[in-house]
């Protein structure tokens, strides 16, 4: 348990050190996607760890150091971005061939 004064600091420094991004190029046009996406790479290069929920697989992937692929729930697929855009069942499935 944190005490009273490390209670406060502790948010601050892992706000520093991690961010999450859900759908953040949900609706948007791809021309803006793509703005978005190199926002994201320039946050990464900072040293802040990124933790980011997309639809956009293909492209999410490409940037990724690791990938996690759910299905109902439950995680069918992970490891680096490179390895699950390799994968044939990955790519059959759930990137269009």
């Amino acid at each position: 348990m944190l005490d009273e004064p490390t209670a406060g600091v502790a948010p601050k420094v892992m706000d520093e050190l991690f961010k999450h991004i859900i759908k953040p190029t949900a609706g948007v046009a791809p021309k803006v996607m793509d703005e978005l996406f190199k926002h994201i790479i320039k946050v990464r290069e900072t040293g802040v760890a990124i933790l980011m929920v997309e639809q956009n697989a293909r492209q999410a992937l490409s940037i990724a150091d690791r990938g996690y692929v759910l299905v109902t729930g439950e995680n069918k697929f992970s490891g680096t971005g490179k390895e699950l855009l390799d994968d044939p069942e990955v790519r059959r499935s759930f990137l269009g061939g």
